[in-house]
């Protein structure tokens, strides 16, 4: 495996495990649970996240 992908906002000492284990590359999906401070600043919205998600999983399937 290649990369692993971790939800943005949730920490878990579980996934940082795996990560070193298996030696792979992190990615974030956004959960759209919350906005940060620079999403909101960059003017994100729902589709540009969206968009974002779309290329971390291209990446990630490649």
């Amino acid at each position: 495996m290649k990369y692993i992908i971790f939800e943005q906002n949730v920490e878990s000492k579980l996934t940082d495990v795996v990560q070193n284990e298996i030696g792979a590359e992190p990615l974030t999906l956004h959960n759209l649970e919350s906005i940060m401070e620079q999403e909101v600043e960059n003017q994100e919205d729902y589709v540009s996240l969206m968009k974002q998600n779309i290329k971390t999983l291209k990446k990630a399937l490649n």
